[in-house]
Order: C-alpha cells, then sequence, then structure tokens
C-alpha cells in the first residue's frame, strides 16, 4: 500500500490520461442530454432516466473504436457476454443482494414493519411492471453504466500505471459527478439532505471497490457485474423496502466492501484456484 500511495502521487503530479478525461466527457454529455429535460417533467419523461443510463455504453463503445478500431469493439462486445467464468461469481451476484434483502426483511418484520412481497417488483418510477423490472435494471444500470465504467475509465487509468485500487478511487469521484442531475428529480436523488450526500459519496466509493472486485475475480466479465449492479439496485428501489431493509442492504454491501479492500488492495482481486 505505501508504494501504491507514491504512485498516487506520481499520476497525480503527472494528471489523468487524456483518454480517461475524454471518456468521462463524452458519458457525461450523452447521458446528460436526456437527464436535464426529464427534470422539467419528471412524470411524463421518466423514461428518459433509463435511456440516459446508456451514455456510458455508449462512450465506452466510441473511445474503444477510436483507440483500438474494430478488434477492441469486438473485444468489449466479448466481455459483455461472457459468462465462463468461476460459479462461485456468478452466484454472488445474483445471491449477495438478495440475501441481504432478506435479513433485512427478516429484521423488518420483527421490528413490525413487515416487507410487502407483492411490491418487491415494483420501483419508485414503474411501480407495475412486474418480472421486467430484472432485465430493465439489468440492461439499462448494469450494461449501461458498467460496460463504461469497467469496459473503458478504470482500464484506461490501469493502463497508465495505476493500480486498480488507485483507478477505482479516481473513478469514484467521476462516478459520482455524473450523477448530478438527479440530485434535483424527483424520483432520483432530490429526497437526501446536505448531512446525507457526504455518505452517498462514501457508499459510491465502497461499491465501486466492491464491484472492481468482482469485475477482476470474474475474468473481467461485464455480464457478471451488470447483473450485480442490477441486482443491487433491485433491492435497493424496491416498493417493498422498509428503513430497515435499506439498513441491512447497505450494511451488509458496506462491510463487504471494506473487507476487500483490506484484504485484496491494491489488485482488488481474490486469489483463484481454477
Amino acid at each position: 500500500m505505501r508504494s501504491d500511495t507514491r504512485t498516487w502521487w506520481q499520476h497525480l503530479r503527472s494528471g489523468l490520461p487524456a483518454r480517461t478525461l475524454q471518456f468521462f466527457g463524452v458519458a457525461y454529455l450523452l447521458t446528460w442530454v436526456f437527464w436535464i429535460p426529464m427534470l422539467f417533467a419528471p412524470d411524463s419523461l421518466q423514461f428518459l432516466h433509463y435511456v440516459g443510463t446508456l451514455g456510458p455504453l455508449a462512450a465506452a463503445f466510441v473511445m474503444r473504436y477510436r483507440d483500438g478500431g474494430r478488434t477492441a469493439v469486438r473485444e468489449l462486445g466479448t466481455q459483455m457476454v461472457r459468462w465462463r467464468v468461476p460459479a462461485r461469481w456468478v452466484v454472488f451476484a445474483i445471491a449477495f443482494p438478495l440475501v441481504l434483502f432478506g435479513v433485512g426483511a427478516v429484521v423488518s418484520a420483527a421490528l413490525g414493519s413487515p416487507v410487502e412481497w407483492s411490491e418487491f417488483l415494483g420501483s419508485k418510477e414503474f411501480a407495475n411492471v412486474g418480472l421486467m423490472l430484472i432485465p430493465i435494471e439489468i440492461i439499462f444500470f448494469g450494461f449501461g453504466e458498467e460496460t463504461g465504467w469497467r469496459g473503458y475509465a478504470i482500464p484506461s487509468l490501469e493502463a497508465d500505471g495505476w493500480s486498480s485500487y488507485g483507478a477505482t478511487t479516481i473513478f469514484a469521484f467521476f462516478w459520482a459527478g455524473w450523477h448530478l442531475p438527479l440530485f434535483f428529480y424527483s424520483y432520483g436523488l432530490q429526497t437526501l439532505g446536505l448531512l446525507m450526500i457526504p455518505g452517498w459519496i462514501i457508499s459510491i466509493l465502497l461499491g465501486a471497490y466492491l464491484t472492481t472486485f468482482l469485475f477482476n475475480s470474474a475474468r473481467a466479465s461485464i455480464l457478471v457485474i451488470a447483473v450485480f449492479h442490477g441486482m443491487v439496485d433491485i433491492v435497493s428501489i424496491s416498493r417493498a423496502a422498509t428503513d430497515t431493509t435499506l439498513l441491512v442492504v447497505n450494511a451488509g454491501l458496506i462491510a463487504a466492501a471494506v473487507f476487500v479492500v483490506i484484504r485484496y488492495a491494491p489488485s482488488l482481486r481474490a486469489a483463484t484456484h481454477d
């Protein structure tokens, strides 16, 4: 960790790679061009929230093509459908968020606030989509974001000499900034008070570490982390969620992220035996 810290200072003094900054510029533009109009009609234009999340994905393909042409684009496409990974990481991606929600539901019921399971696949924006919520969250928020974040942004920093830990730390602040319009969106982050924003940023940072760890351990499979991202979103935005389930889900994710950082930084990669 000490040598990695020295490298941090060396990299920061020389600046971030131009291609990384260009990627975020394109990703922000392609997302915000949809999100900003949405703010003026949140009840009728909420579908733009989902369309806008495809901005990082589109930016990754643009930058990959610019850097390496069709070959680089095909490599990115291969990562998006890579399913031959150690089974434990597929199980983790699907089961861990659901287990946390289940534990939270048990605790919530014990405290007198039982979960309304019929509302589990309802969200604030689209309350009655049912099972469609699963592909919606995985495609738009999972693939839409992660194809850009770990298909281009973090690898571009790693190619410049950053460790996965350092690259993910830098990335997390750009990721937080990408959400800025949602602080003015009634179905988004508008309900966060000023005192809650630092906690939200910390959760973004820790969530970034955990997802990078999963990505690195699952043979750079964007498919696996898209599923994980989507499942985390489902248990977080569910209309069935109570304050207790949300507390348990967030606490569990934070605990896992802290363990990963302590155990696996700076590579953020679990030892493999297969």
